[in-house]
């Protein structure tokens, strides 16, 4: 079995924030996209700006609700929230200055289902994704408030840097609960091409270059630790190549070795560009 976490930027809310991005972490028999990208065509699940958008929320939020149902959470957003940020609320409420400013963000509630999903039209997706050999094991969102973006901003950070820090901060965080070799595929952050020297989870003198290139980057990541906010955390060591590929209409010769350089297809016209980063993540033994 292979571990697969997709991650990318879930974008800005109104006004200026919060910054979200979210990770999903799948259990597959092999690594091979375009055949786990056509199983998500057949069941509905394309690119989220084609399955989500204002008022066409039902399939997403079914989909959430069920994966976190199974793990008893359930009831409403601050329930979700806690169970699926990376360190729960408390981090995120911990820069509010005052209760009052914490009760502008934080105090309304809200039940669930907020959008019309249902928990029992989630779980028949999810059982058909198993049947195809595709188990959704673990999700984690970690969001940058309007207060967050700003402190980067006077330190000279842009909101994609901010950005790449929250990819960080969930396949860390993923190294953390799964402790074992996995891919990650996200998207690129900005259109940057060159990531070196970016990373600000990670120990920068751990980071060997494979290749940087106009359609591809690809690095080695060593990491013995996690840094994580203030504090250092002892983590597994982390084997990472990253291939950034240009995605247009065009289409990238077949790969020799898919755990390196996987194809994928686009089917949207659309010129963006994005990444693939294939982070082999292995437990620290300590003798």
């Amino acid at each position: 079995m292979v571990w697969v976490l997709g991650m990318d930027e879930n974008g800005l809310g109104p006004c200026l924030g919060p910054l979200v991005a979210t990770g999903a972490l799948l259990e597959v028999e092999r690594y091979d996209a375009e055949a786990l990208a056509e199983v998500g065509r057949r069941l509905g699940l394309a690119d989220s700006k084609q399955v989500s958008a204002f008022g066409r929320m039902r399939k997403v939020e079914s989909l959430v609700l069920a994966f976190w149902r199974e793990r008893g959470i359930s009831g409403d957003a601050d329930a979700l929230f806690e169970g699926a940020l990376v360190g729960g609320l408390k981090p995120q409420q911990s820069p509010c200055p005052d209760a009052l400013h914490r009760q502008q963000c934080w105090g309304a509630p809200l039940p669930l289902p907020a959008f019309g999903g249902d928990a029992d039209e989630g779980q028949a997706i999810l059982d058909a994704l198993a049947q195809a050999g595709i188990r959704l094991h673990w999700l984690r969102s970690q969001l940058a408030c309007a207060d967050r973006i700003h402190a980067a901003q006077a330190k000279g950070d842009s909101r994609f840097q901010l950005d790449l820090m929250l990819f960080e901060e969930i396949a860390l965080d993923a190294a953390r609960s799964l402790g074992s070799e996995m891919h990650i595929v996200c998207g690129m952050v900005g259109g940057i091409r060159r990531y070196r020297g970016r990373f600000r989870r990670i120990d920068p003198s751990r980071i060997a270059l494979i290749e940087e290139a106009k359609g591809r980057a690809a690095y080695r990541i060593d990491v013995r630790q996690i840094h994580a906010g203030a504090r250092d955390r002892a983590a597994a060591p982390l084997l990472c190549r990253a291939a950034a590929r240009l995605a247009a209409r065009q289409r990238l010769p077949r790969p020799t070795h898919p755990r390196l350089h996987p194809r994928q297809r686009r089917s949207s016209a659309a010129s963006r560009h994005s990444s693939d980063l294939f982070p082999a993540l292995k437990r620290h033994r300590r003798e």
